[in-house]
């Protein structure tokens, strides 16, 4: 049986009472506009030192997740049978800043714990701009353990990434043009083959579960806490063995299992209004 917590967006309060999953204050400027794909190089989300938060081609869903800190093996982001289905189809550009006011001690703060800060912020941009409503249940979510195989893990470990300086678009120009073809530090590449630079394992996960074209979630239990270099194929056709060839690569076994999840399942959201138009 589910137990289950019923909540608007803008509520925030979680299925076991804390106020973990508050909404924030806003940022103080945000743009949202729909994802031109071929027009970028970068995907996913990512917290600028400056206080800008950048989100490249991402659906609703993982905006809601990052939002709500979707810990990968602790936490499920699903959508309601009633919810629209651009949710997860449809992609957006997202670029907002921090309020200063927000930003006290900024500059001693690690990536993940200014992300922590933003969280809220993102809650009330999905709550605001989206009007994205949800409700909250324990589930037996059906996941893949990820662990290592006989022999080990095919990873390499290296040192923590270091951060490239300067405004970040920028900075992945110049990284490109000396490096072409190559991840730039703490971020995965994928064509032919997904390349890892100084990532942690815990971090790949999502693209792992998405490379190998998992029918359920993911959760990391290989034990790798380090950062690492690796490299696995990216099957480019419905026919390939995908979980295979990407256990092969990796030194990994996908262990189906059954586990209870608090799971956050959004049931409805609007489209935003288009900022530049």
């Amino acid at each position: 049986m589910w137990g289950c917590a019923v909540m608007a967006g803008a509520q925030g309060s979680s299925v076991d009472g804390s106020d973990a999953d508050a909404v924030g204050p806003a940022f103080e400027v945000a743009a949202v506009r729909p994802s031109i794909v071929e027009n970028t190089r970068r995907f996913g989300i990512w917290m600028d030192p400056s206080g800008r938060l950048e989100a490249h081609a991402v659906s609703v869903k993982i905006l809601f997740s990052q939002a709500y800190g979707n810990e990968l093996g602790k936490r499920n982001v699903t959508t309601d049978r009633g919810a629209p289905k651009w949710v997860e189809s449809e992609l957006f550009d997202v670029n907002a800043k921090v309020d200063e006011a927000y930003m006290g001690g900024w500059e001693k703060l690690s990536d993940g714990q200014r992300m922590e800060v933003v969280r809220p912020m993102l809650r009330r941009l999905l709550a605001d701009r989206f009007k994205v409503r949800y409700r909250v249940e324990m589930r037996k979510t059906p996941v893949y353990a990820l662990v290592q195989a006989k022999g080990g893990a095919h990873v390499k470990e290296v040192p923590a990434p270091v951060a490239m300086e300067g405004d970040p678009t920028e900075a992945l120009e110049r990284w490109f043009t000396e490096y072409p073809g190559k991840a730039p530090p703490g971020q995965i590449m994928c064509a032919d083959k997904c390349t890892g630079n100084a990532v942690k394992f815990s971090d790949a996960v999502g693209q792992i579960a998405g490379s190998s074209r998992a029918d359920r979630m993911v959760v990391d239990e290989t034990g790798l806490k380090g950062y690492y270099d690796f490299s696995f194929t990216q099957p480019q056709t419905k026919d390939e063995p995908a979980m295979q060839e990407v256990e092969d690569d990796l030194g990994v076994r996908f262990e189906p299992r059954s586990v209870e999840m608090k799971t956050y399942v959004i049931e409805a959201a609007e489209k935003p209004s288009v900022d530049g138009e």
